[in-house]
Order: structure tokens, then sequence, then C-alpha cells
């Protein structure tokens, strides 16, 4: 495989190579060493702003792309932002978030949903969407790091929505996804991180300083269930920060609001109404 003799080297690839590749990841024509090993490769390269939005192009071409008129909320660290959507749609905010397999945990979001029998017209799985993101599932598991694979997959939701309100756990990935954002046209976007948000309006790049609590520890199946229902039922615990934040930047989004006021209308709602699938 010639492209991984280029990013060895540190070369980027071109839009050519990229479709290329992304075509033969969907079509399954790559094997496990071979995807981890372009994985891999990928990370030792200075990925470009200009790279990773043509590997969103890649992966958006592979679906429909149609157009929704909602907010997405999502992050590839967390199980719980399924959680944030339901708030955001009791308080009325239009919805429809890309839910995920776990990478860097036991549980994603959308191994929840399965595992607890749930269903709900809010959500959506990008690996039922997109081939190349359901082929090389297993691979990047097994990996375990956020790789410029897995920015590219949270950035293309299977629908062309009209706004998106992302956790990144790993703040060096925000410049970049923050540019290919900008590069694909994207102008409505909330890019949160432990210590500070990037927005994407319109032509603009915004950025100011947030405070969200992620804990790092590595949970068990067990666990995230028990936390999901504590959440559910209206308990307060460590990951709820991340939830309201993950609810305030939808509120940010689509109401205009200010990111303090945002939190506060979250945390309310949290704390007034039942969540309901």
């Amino acid at each position: 495989m010639k492209f991984l003799d280029r990013l060895v080297s540190h070369e980027n690839l071109s839009k050519e190579e990229i479709f290329a590749l992304f075509e033969n990841i969907k079509e399954g024509h790559l094997n496990d060493s071979q995807m981890a090993a372009f994985i891999v490769a990928m990370q030792m390269t200075d990925v470009t702003d200009n790279m990773l939005s043509l590997m969103v192009q890649a992966l958006r071409s592979q679906s429909n792309h149609a157009l929704m008129e909602a907010i997405d909320i999502s992050s590839l660290d967390t199980p719980f932002t399924l959680i944030a959507s339901l708030i955001a749609k009791d308080m009325g905010l239009p919805i429809c978030s890309a839910v995920f397999r776990s990478l860097n945990s036991q549980m994603g979001s959308y191994d929840l949903v399965e595992s607890m029998g749930m269903s709900s017209n809010s959500i959506c799985n990008p690996n039922q969407h997109l081939s190349a993101v359901k082929n090389t599932l297993s691979v990047r598991k097994s990996l375990g790091f956020t790789s410029y694979f897995d920015a590219a997959t949270i950035l293309s939701h299977p629908f062309k929505v009209k706004g998106q309100s992302l956790f990144v756990q790993d703040e060096s990935l925000m410049e970049k996804m923050a540019g290919a954002l900008q590069l694909l046209g994207d102008s409505n976007v909330l890019i949160l991180g432990e210590k500070r948000a990037i927005h994407i309006k319109g032509n603009q790049r915004l950025s100011f300083d947030v405070s969200i609590d992620f804990p790092k520890e590595r949970l068990s199946l067990i666990q995230t269930v028990q936390i999901f229902d504590e959440l559910m039922s209206g308990k307060e615990n460590i990951y709820l920060n991340l939830v309201l934040s993950l609810v305030a930047g939808a509120i940010y989004l689509e109401r205009g609001e200010s990111f303090e006021n945002a939190l506060i209308l979250a945390r309310e709602a949290f704390q007034k109404n039942p969540i309901t699938l």
C-alpha cells in the first residue's frame, strides 16, 4: 500500500487517494492489520486541516447526507451524550444525535441503546449508515486511542444537520477539527474541550473558556448502566457537568443564549423534568 509509505514519510494524501482509500475501507478490502497500520501511520503524520476535511468528505459521500433541521449532540469519549440528547429533546430543541459504539470505554451510547432495549427517533447510529466506520470499529477500539479517523467520524453525521454540539477530550484535535469544518463550509458548530470551546459561526472562529470535568476512569458495563440510570432518575453524579455542557451547547447554538445562561437552563431542565425516551 503506497499510501502507507507516504504517511510514514509525513506526507498528506491527495483527495483522489483519500477517496480511493475510504472506498476500499467501505468495501472491506483492507484487513485489520492494514487498517491498523493506516491509523497509526496517520498519527505519525502532521495531518492538515485540508486532509482531515477530505476524510470527512469521503465519509459523508457514503451516506445520502440529507438535510435535517436539527442539532447533533455527540462525542466519541463518553456514552452519556445520549442523556444530553434526551434532555435537550425534552426542552423542545430539535435534536438528531449520532450515537456511537464505544472506542475508549466498555460501552458507547449506541451500546447503551442496544443493551437496555431502548429506541428513540432522536438518535441515529453512523455505524449503520457508514460502512467505513463500521468496518474499522474493532480495529479502532483495539488501538485504544482517539485517532484522526475518529475525529473524521464524529464530523461525519449521516444527515446534514444545522448545528453540532460536540465534546472532544483530546484538545489537541480541536483546532484541526475547527479548521476542517470551516473548509467544509459547516457554519454552526460548538466544539467543547475540558478547558475551552471553539464556536464555528459562519466564517468566524470564536473561542471562550469553559470548565468541564471529564472523569478519566474506564467504566465497566455495570458502572456505565448504573451511572446512566442515576442520571435518568434525576440523581446528580460526576458526569452531570459534561452532560449539561453538551445540552448548553445545543441551547447556545439554537437559541442564541450565552453559554453561561444556557448552562443554567440545562440544569433547570434536568432538575425539573423527568428524562423520557
